[in-house]
């Protein structure tokens, strides 16, 4: 199983929200690898930046790496954002091997298909989402060439989200997604479950935002 080591250096919001939620390694709201249907306020603006190790970059990577990312919640219903990963290259003539020397782009957009208790109760949120479904760098890093886009984030997915009140407590919320990915090796391809566990102190409190 691999390790996932993931460094957070530091958060931006701006600047109509007091708090956000974000996924480190692909630069969205959710989880860590996980997508999840929760959305930011609306007009939340984040932008981030983290050391990944090599276990939590995709099967392609070789070493470890650093991305950083801005997102934008233009509604309450779409999120857009945009991400960038740190590339590794060797230059032979300038006698440079292993350094960082480009870095992959890619596009990242998060539609909200159906907002949580809006008919029952009990009905979940419902999101549609993907993660570098096109084009993204013009060098893949690792020797060679790409036109069209080498996919390194790849990833669709269809996510619900819950959330249940603890005896006022705390905010528990569960959340279940559909994956799909195009890349090669490593296919994280099916049903993924997940849940996170959030107390109820003040927005501003220290606890809350530690």
């Amino acid at each position: 199983m691999k390790k996932h080591h993931v460094i957070y250096i530091f958060f931006f919001n701006l600047p109509f929200a007091d708090i956000a939620y974000g996924q480190f390694t692909y630069g969205t709201t959710g989880l860590l690898h996980m997508p999840t249907a929760d959305m930011q306020r609306d007009k939340t603006v984040m932008t981030r930046a983290s050391y990944l190790d090599v276990a939590a970059a995709p099967g392609e990577w070789s070493y470890n790496t650093w991305n950083y990312y801005l997102n934008l919640t233009i509604f309450p219903w779409l999120e857009v954002g945009y991400v960038c990963t740190l590339l590794k290259m060797a230059v032979p003539e300038l006698q440079l091997h292993n350094k960082f020397r480009n870095q992959d782009r890619h596009f990242a957009v998060r539609l909200r298909l159906w907002k949580e208790s809006w008919w029952k109760p009990w009905t979940p949120q419902v999101v549609l989402g993907t993660n570098d479904p096109g084009m993204s760098s013009h060098s893949n890093g690792f020797g060679s060439a790409s036109a069209t886009g080498n996919d390194y984030w790849n990833r669709y997915y269809l996510a619900m989200s819950k959330h249940f009140s603890w005896k006022k407590v705390a905010d528990i919320g569960v959340h279940v997604a559909y994956l799909y990915n195009r890349r090669e090796l490593n296919h994280y391809n099916g049903l993924v479950i997940g849940a996170n566990l959030r107390f109820n102190l003040p927005e501003s409190s220290f606890g809350n935002k530690l």
